[in-house]
């Protein structure tokens, strides 16, 4: 019964919800699974595994500048994240000693390895592609990248072999893909609300977006549910047909949007993953100052899946009217084997 340490990225909670699957099924196979992870996302991740040990890992905090600003803003936090990746393998390394883990996964964290034990990184993206005028950033995101992916052992993707949505995060360097990981089920809902709105990511565009989505799902007078992703602080309210709520655990959100006609949420990679797992028509809008985001529900909405706006033009009323020329995530088939067949060659 191999020992396996699962260690979550802190930016935002996609990070950890993605990590839910691969813990379940490990338990499945057998093996005896610990966490670890901070702030926020190892409070869900506490939530949903109460009975699991968990160790606190030191925390990024990232913050996104506006418009120009953005790439300065993030390269002047580089040193603080390349301390944190530090201190991620001082605590690797006295909890290596403590527990002997057999198996390391980490998502994206690129200081959760070790020599001692079987190394995987979770990811999906090995470059960053940006836009103009930030294009020339590309090259040197997959350079940093591949050197601080060097230590594992294994590199996960989790999307199709054909690579539908990471094909310009990829580069040449040997991946497994692991299919599209979701802690969610399909299944079908009475519909409930017209609309639920998701929020996540980092500060200040998290409450700048929960503003703007409160304000409009208000004035659009339709049955809305507002979920503002902050598991810890218990918040209700409702206001004439829309209800807020800070945080529902995993079986409240998946029975919750099942039961929505439409969902807006962020482009990050996990809430697409989730949305594709229960076949939901959707609207993006991605975090500002997020390349990543930003390419992701551009090419969904090429691609006639999803619609997209961006923060600063969001208008529901709009997309409202616009949504139903998009066809919804129900197109894409996921394959849940990959990763069952990836878990049991890594407890081999």
């Amino acid at each position: 019964m191999k020992r396996v340490l699962v260690a979550a990225l802190d930016w935002g909670l996609g990070h950890a919800t993605r990590c839910i699957p691969v813990v379940r099924l490990l338990r499945e196979r057998g093996a005896t699974v610990s966490l670890a992870s901070s702030g926020e996302a190892g409070v869900l991740l506490r939530e949903e595994f109460p009975d699991l040990p968990y160790y606190e890992l030191p925390a990024y905090k990232p913050y996104y500048g506006h418009g120009p600003w953005m790439m300065i803003t993030m390269a002047m936090q580089l040193r603080g994240f390349n301390q944190s990746i530090r201190a991620e393998k001082k605590a690797m390394y006295e909890l290596m000693d403590a527990h002997h883990f057999d198996v390391i996964i980490s998502d994206n964290r690129y200081g959760c390895w070790s020599a001692k034990a079987t190394s995987v990184m979770i990811t999906h993206q090995l470059r960053i592609p940006f836009s103009f005028p930030w294009n020339w950033a590309s090259g040197i995101s997959a350079r940093l990248l591949k050197h601080l992916l060097r230590p594992f052992d294994h590199i996960w993707i989790p999307d199709l072999p054909d690579g539908i949505l990471t094909r310009a995060f990829m580069t040449s360097t040997p991946v497994r893909s692991i299919g599209w990981l979701s802690r969610f089920q399909p299944g079908e809902a009475d519909i409930k609300y017209d609309v639920i709105a998701l929020v996540s990511g980092p500060e200040p565009s998290r409450t700048e977006f929960a503003q703007v989505l409160k304000e409009q799902l208000i004035e659009s007078g339709k049955k809305c549910l507002l979920v503002l992703g902050q598991p810890g602080k218990p918040y209700h309210e409702k206001t004439g047909a829309v209800t807020v709520t800070n945080h529902l655990p995993s079986a409240l959100l998946e029975a919750a949007i099942r039961s929505s006609a439409l969902v807006v949420a962020r482009s990050g990679y996990s809430t697409i993953m989730d949305l594709i797992a229960l076949g939901k028509r959707a609207v993006f809008v991605p975090t500002p100052g997020q390349p990543e985001q930003l390419h992701l529900a551009r090419v969904l909405q090429r691609q006639q899946v999803a619609g997209a706006e961006l923060q600063e033009k969001f208008d529901l009323n709009k997309l409202l009217k616009s949504e139903q020329r998009y066809a919804g995530l129900s197109i894409f088939v996921p394959d849940h084997q990959l990763l069952h067949q990836a878990i049991d060659d890594l407890l081999k």
